[in-house]
């Protein structure tokens, strides 16, 4: 091969329907993992049956989506938002204000992140001042 010529490109084909396995497949994953963390830190996650929780988490990111958060990291801050929150948190007018914006969605997950640590320290304080 010379300093003029082109080097061979070996062409990769996906068919659409490894797409939708390899899809299907992260999909299911991501799942997994989400489920797992929640059983770790939330105890009521814990208590619900496997498919009534992965049915919610399925549900929360998709809303996650529907929000512009498109990475594993910005999903899971909705969902941890939602869990943590309640699953209608998302319909509050100053949560609106935030995700229905045109903000990156980077800036979204640091939102949410900053509300679920804020309203973690307040019920800390409650329970500190209950006992």
């Amino acid at each position: 091969m010379g300093i003029c010529s082109t080097p061979e490109v070996a062409v990769l084909r996906i068919t659409a329907e490894q797409v939708a396995v390899l899809r299907r497949t992260t999909t299911a994953s991501f799942l997994d993992r989400v489920v797992a963390f929640l059983r770790e830190h939330f105890a009521d996650a814990r208590e619900m049956p496997s498919r009534d929780l992965r049915t919610e988490v399925r549900q929360q990111a998709s809303k996650a989506y529907s929000y512009g958060l498109t990475t594993e990291q910005e999903i899971v801050s909705y969902v941890v938002a939602a869990k943590f929150l309640g699953e209608r948190f998302d319909c509050h007018v100053g949560v609106q204000k935030h995700l229905g914006c045109n903000r990156t969605s980077s800036h979204k997950a640091k939102f949410l992140e900053g509300l679920v640590k804020t309203a973690s320290r307040r019920a800390d304080s409650l329970r500190q001042r209950a006992d």
